[in-house]
């Protein structure tokens, strides 16, 4: 196999640069903006590096601020090394990390779990959040499910995803790689990656709230162990060809909120005492019979 000749690509021109920054930062306004904010946006664009992410980053940051400190704070907080471009990068973006709200800190973190260019579903995401209980009481007008899109749509608009689309009924997204690394990072404290097939004796089964299966894991059966994890709060087994029935024991995770099923070529019924999951808000799945099974919702009050 021959080899390619590589071309660092260049940044962007100092005009298209300042008139990218300008865009997030001022949006429709730039044209009447205070002489004294766009002279800082003018250093902060040379301190860029001309990069688009960095720029679209720092200008959503600061986006209808009108304030010459702040202003002044993100001046000097950016430091452009040369040679050093991507952790000049990861800097920006943690500049504006540090700029969130804990809620929202909360929110994006929970994307590590996921893998690399993992596409996210915006009702996929919010019912986790929601489950986790990131998301702060909403007004009295607003539930859940509306609080959760007003949050994604906050981290939309500071450039942490990328490739969004708008289905009409959901968006779908990714996460810049930059963006990853950064989340991956920050979550170390709080989030870890294990195996549901062994749950090791190192996994501490009164802390784990989170679990997804992804389809490069499959098995036929759970442990018995998985029992234990009674403070799990949303469980993803979603396509695993192999798995014929999900064992009874998931029945004790009584604070489950989110139980995902989808794409099971082999399912063919659920565990017998399902409907003692009363805390189930959100229950997805597909299932492989000639008639649907009795599932009893109506002990699931909380069910959407």
């Amino acid at each position: 196999m021959g080899t390619a000749d590589s071309y660092p690509l260049q940044g962007l021109s100092h005009q298209d640069s300042k008139l990218l920054f300008e865009k997030f930062a001022f949006g429709d306004d730039a044209d009447k903006a205070n002489s004294n904010l766009t002279a800082i946006g003018e250093e902060i664009v040379e301190r860029s590096g001309h990069v688009p992410l960095v720029l679209k980053t720092l200008g959503t940051l600061l986006h209808k601020n009108t304030i010459k400190d702040e202003w002044l704070i993100i001046r000097n907080s950016i430091k452009w090394e040369p040679e050093q471009g991507r952790n000049n990068i990861l800097s920006a973006l943690k500049l504006s990390y540090a700029h969130l709200p804990s809620h929202l800190q909360r929110c994006l973190t929970y994307c590590s779990l996921f893998p690399r260019n993992f596409c996210f579903s915006s009702d996929y995401m919010i019912c986790n959040w929601i489950a986790h209980g990131f998301l702060q009481s909403p007004a009295e007008y607003e539930d859940l499910e509306d609080a959760g899109l007003r949050y994604l749509k906050k981290l939309f608009s500071r450039c942490f995803f990328q490739d969004i689309e708008d289905h009409g009924y959901l968006f779908t997204f990714k996460m810049h790689n930059l963006t990853y690394d950064l989340v991956e990072k920050m979550a170390q404290a709080n989030y870890r990656t294990v195996d549901l097939r062994i749950l090791h004796d190192d996994v501490n089964s009164q802390q784990l709230c989170s679990a997804v299966m992804f389809k490069r894991f499959q098995f036929k059966e759970l442990s018995d162990s998985v029992a234990e994890l009674k403070h799990l709060r949303s469980l993803d087994l979603s396509w695993n060809s192999e798995l014929e029935k999900p064992h009874e024991a998931i029945c004790k995770l009584l604070n489950l909120q989110t139980l995902k099923l989808r794409g099971f070529s082999a399912l063919e019924n659920l565990p017998r005492n399902i409907q003692k999951m009363i805390s189930l808000r959100y229950m997805e799945l597909t299932i492989q019979c000639e008639r649907q099974p009795e599932i009893g919702t109506e002990s699931f009050k909380a069910l959407q």
